[in-house]
């Protein structure tokens, strides 16, 4: 049996039982001494290269950890099967919510139990940029199923590419203009997806406002054009006036959208979205 474990900063609360059996083979459980003795206990030329990618300070949090992401698969199924794996689970929960959990690495133990390998080839983080510790209560839990399952099985390669931009937007070190433009890239893709031209900013505000809200919506639709207006700003005059405030609502318009998309992506056909007009 192959086993892959990758220790995340995570809190749960009381109505979250560990394990949680995510798919087959795959969970989040508690991440027990001797597991982190076994994890932690690598040669020091390892050690210090792996300090040296995730800086002392985040490699210190990471063997604090106390719950962490475990895969089981047979001997006989390649390893890059378990990397598959790991990286579904990191975008599954950056999709579900925000959150900080720490660099997203794990170690391979099987035969060769000496033997490591990244969760995913860039050392993504699950979203630090805001620094609020990653959280799951108990409706979390069948929706990060639900996910997990949706983003496994997805081949499009427009809902590929749209979670790799998501990915991307909410990575740490990413510049707060560029995090901003990632974001109304994809909910153009999303709420534009014709090639027609017009008010594009009259359109998506409306689109937007209609599909993800139920109320206020005349107020959201001004809202998301107000935002419009300075995406607009930093695309044509190179001025970013973004607060960390208005990335934040931005993040959870793109979140809640592409949720939304993964779920039911046949409300984002052209068909359906010219029906949402204010």
């Amino acid at each position: 049996m192959k086993i892959f474990i990758a220790p995340i900063l995570l809190k749960k609360t009381t109505s979250i039982k560990f394990p949680l059996s995510i798919d087959k083979g795959i969970f989040i459980k508690d991440f027990t001494t001797g597991e982190r003795v076994k994890f932690f206990d690598m040669v020091i030329e390892f050690k210090a290269l792996l300090v040296g990618i995730v800086g002392i300070e985040d490699y210190s949090s990471l063997s604090r950890a106390k719950s962490c992401i475990e895969v089981k698969v047979k001997d006989e199924v390649p390893t890059s099967i378990l990397k598959e794996k790991m990286e579904f689970m990191n975008r599954t929960l950056k999709v579900l919510k925000r959150g900080s959990a720490g660099y997203f690495i794990g170690r391979f133990f099987g035969k060769k139990s000496s033997d490591f390998l990244p969760g995913t080839t860039t050392f993504s983080e699950i979203n630090p940029l805001y620094g609020e510790e990653y959280t799951l209560r108990k409706n979390d839990a069948q929706e990060l199923k639900e996910i997990y399952h949706i983003i496994s099985k997805s081949k499009k390669d427009k809902t590929i590419m749209l979670l790799e931009k998501f990915i991307l937007s909410v990575s740490k070190n990413l510049k707060k203009h560029i995090r901003a433009l990632e974001f109304f890239s994809i909910l153009e893709s999303l709420y534009l997806p014709g090639t027609e031209h017009g008010e594009l900013r009259f359109r998506l505000s409306q689109r937007m406002a209609k599909m993800l809200f139920k109320s206020k919506i005349y107020e959201e639709y001004k809202e998301i054009m107000r935002l419009y207006n300075k995406r607009s700003a930093l695309v044509h005059q190179s001025k970013d006036t973004f607060t960390k405030q208005e990335l934040n609502k931005l993040e959870d318009l793109t979140r809640a959208s592409l949720k939304l998309y993964l779920k039911s992506p046949k409300l984002f056909k052209d068909k359906y979205l010219d029906k949402l007009f204010l």
